[in-house]
């Protein structure tokens, strides 16, 4: 948001308004009552709203063929900003979100929010100070964010959110687009990463966010027991053993393998032999 805001009273007449805003290239100004109590906003529509019904006023024909124009000609001039003013403002809190500002400013159809510190969101209220105002031009100055500061927060966010070694996880910023790869930690970190994503989103200049994050499972395989000694091994024991323990993984995997065959032969209509079934007695 802007903090240095142009404003008027309710008293500034039509024609300042009108050179407020051609001089600061602006296309609408919150009226203040107060000190700084929104009142409501005075925008290029609402001026050009005045000339458009003046101009609807068409001169009559006096007797002798002149135009004859109202006393009141210039009367459009005399209107104060109290009388021209859309009310009550729309206005917003400076803890909205960028998409809530968005929404808010497209839904109402307007170009510039003030910023209250108090009141309602929509609408203002008799205590709703101006601290600011924000425009279309400063929600698409956002995204004009440098990548590498955005990747540097998104950076941040992980390591405080999921905990995770930085070595594990990538970040990666183009254009706004973030992508996040790695292994941030066991699965019952699921959840913090869906937390995570919330939050990158809602980092300033983030236009989208490939989630590639996931949380690292190792599968609990039991092994068949090897005898311990604290001798070190010489090559030909070591070969030894790890043939030892190769050849019992694989018995240990075919009596399982078999054991789910027999198992699962049922299933499938098909019966079980009687050696199978001496062997399960045994």
């Amino acid at each position: 948001m802007t903090t240095s805001v142009v404003t008027v009273d309710r008293m500034t007449p039509y024609e300042e308004i009108n050179v407020l805003m051609a001089e600061h290239k602006i296309s609408a100004v919150p009226v203040l009552t107060s000190g700084r109590h929104v009142a409501g906003m005075v925008s290029e529509a609402d001026l050009l709203r005045v000339l458009e019904k003046h101009a609807e006023q068409v001169p009559q024909l006096e007797s002798e063929g002149r135009l004859r124009r109202d006393a009141d000609d210039k009367k459009h001039l005399d209107l104060t900003a109290g009388e021209l003013m859309t009310s009550p403002a729309v206005t917003i809190h400076p803890d909205a979100t960028l998409p809530a500002v968005a929404r808010l400013m497209n839904s109402c159809h307007v170009k510039r929010l003030p910023v209250v510190d108090s009141g309602t969101v929509f609408g203002g209220g008799a205590d709703a100070n101006l601290i600011g105002i924000v425009s279309r031009c400063d929600l698409l100055s956002v995204f004009l964010r440098p990548d590498e500061d955005i990747a540097w927060e998104v950076r941040q966010m992980l390591t405080e959110i999921l905990l995770a070694d930085p070595a594990r996880v990538t970040v990666r910023v183009r254009n706004g687009i973030v992508t996040m790869a790695g292994q941030v930690g066991s699965a019952e970190q699921h959840d913090l990463i869906r937390i995570a994503v919330r939050l990158t989103w809602n980092i300033d200049g983030v236009v989208d966010v490939v989630n590639k994050l996931g949380a690292s499972i190792t599968p609990c395989i039991p092994v068949p027991d090897l005898p311990y000694s604290d001798t070190p091994l010489n090559p030909g024991e070591f070969v030894a053993n790890a043939y030892d323990f190769t050849e019992q993984l694989l018995t240990s995997q075919r009596k399982f393998a078999e054991k789910m065959v027999e198992v699962t032969k049922p299933l499938f209509g098909i019966k079980q032999d009687a050696a199978a079934k001496d062997d399960d007695t045994t």
